[in-house]
């Protein structure tokens, strides 16, 4: 409940075992069916999700679903050991059935349908203020970057070198998963050691899978003239490899403060921000489903009834109707059309196939409509990315223009 606790000194505002308590019967009500499937499943090494709610829990659990939002890095923690509690208690209430049921160790909440507010729902990276760090936010945008799959430690033991005491040690993934050592050992003996010397553990450490994906905001909310930005997401275990570059999403997670390098003396700080995600909600069908009703579809035909003599004028009408901001480019409006609507792949004798969708080169000074042609493309294509020389590689955005001189 959110009141000053006694157990962390009234600094979280979160009392542990009431959260816990009130938060079980909650889930086996609303979650119960996933959590049967979770402890039905065979396979007990999986990671595995439970959807939750946070405006149906903030509607039946108001200080739950306050402390969910306000202070996720605590309360993510307590929902897992909820999760915990409610397999047990569901486990045991269907032991009659005579059901094979195994309690998961590896079940995280996934954080979704946030309130649709300024405070939380984000419409795009601009909005993101200092006060939005460490609090639960939904930020829309587009995938356009997927690092490899890593494994990374999250947990290790560490022995101090003068009394042998063993203690454990927590990644902090705003330092780029480094340990946080204690600046004095932590040892509970009689007398105080005061060594600074650690060495890790001969046991394994604990590790997840780990990926990083760059969100760029979407184009749809940003002002004419506005270059996109780029985020960082990082994503664990089972929400490892679900995205591609592309892909039109909703990510739900904490935003933090992440050094590009850790801090040493005399060295500039460098701070950026990332969001750790806890949800990612795809989005393609809306993107790629497009509604045709029966109006648009008469149009259409009555369109190209009335120009069945002269197709031509009727493709003239169309490019005309391609970015109509700008006066003329007539040519390159067609030539951007016909790269929009592609061709058909064929093969040729040898078996290979020769695709149907050509690439498109811009090349023109300064003022000459460029990104605006672009800027409207991307609007017309469901699954487009744009980018700028800011977010593509030296590599990428080369260009080596030719010509041959008169000998």
């Amino acid at each position: 409940m959110l009141v000053p606790g006694d157990e962390d000194g009234g600094k979280s505002g979160v009392i542990p075992w009431r959260f816990v308590e009130e938060l079980v019967p909650w889930l086996v009500r609303v979650s119960g069916a996933r959590i049967r499937e979770v402890l039905l499943a065979v396979d007990e090494v999986v990671h595995y999700d439970v959807q939750v709610d946070v405006l149906q829990l903030s509607n039946d659990l108001p200080c739950h679903g306050y402390a969910l939002l306000s202070s996720p890095k605590r309360a993510i923690p307590l929902v897992e050991e909820a999760l915990q509690v409610a397999q047990e208690l569901i486990r045991d209430d269907d032991r009659e059935q005579g059901l094979v049921m195994t309690a998961k160790r590896f079940v995280h909440p996934r954080v979704c349908c946030l309130p649709k507010e300024s405070l939380f729902s984000k419409p795009n990276i601009s909005s993101l203020r200092s006060v939005d760090v460490g609090t639960l936010i939904a930020l829309p945008g587009t995938v356009t970057r997927v690092g490899a799959t890593l494994v990374r430690e999250v947990e290790k033991k560490f022995v101090c070198v003068k009394c042998q005491y063993e203690f454990v040690s927590t990644a902090d993934i705003t330092r780029r998963g480094s340990f946080l050592l204690p600046p004095r050992c932590p040892s509970d003996l009689d007398k105080p050691c005061y060594s600074t010397s650690y060495t890790p553990s001969s046991l394994a450490p604990t590790c997840r899978d780990y990926q990083e994906i760059k969100l760029q905001e979407k184009i749809s909310h940003l002002a004419v003239g506005s270059i996109p930005r780029s985020i960082v997401v990082a994503v664990q275990d089972n929400l490892v490899g679900r995205c591609k570059a592309g892909d039109d999403v909703i990510v739900s997670g904490v935003l933090l403060r992440r050094w590009n390098r850790n801090p040493a003396p005399e060295m500039r700080c460098s701070i950026e921000l990332m969001i750790e995600a806890l949800h990612v909600e795809h989005h393609n069908e809306r993107k790629s489903f497009v509604h045709i009703d029966p109006e648009s579809e008469a149009r259409f035909n009555q369109f190209w009834e009335k120009h069945r003599d002269n197709p031509l004028r009727a493709r003239n009408l169309i490019v005309s109707s391609i970015c109509p901001q700008i006066f003329g480019l007539f040519a390159v409006k067609l030539i951007l059309v016909m790269s929009l609507v592609g061709g058909t792949s064929r093969r040729d004798t040898n078996g290979m196939r020769v695709r149907g969708q050509s690439h498109l080169l811009m090349v023109g000074e300064p003022g000459t409509a460029k990104s605006q042609l672009l800027r409207y493309a991307a609007r017309l294509i469901p699954r487009s990315v744009l980018t700028t020389g800011v977010g593509t590689t030296s590599a990428g955005e080369m260009v080596f223009p030719l010509f041959r001189l008169p000998v």
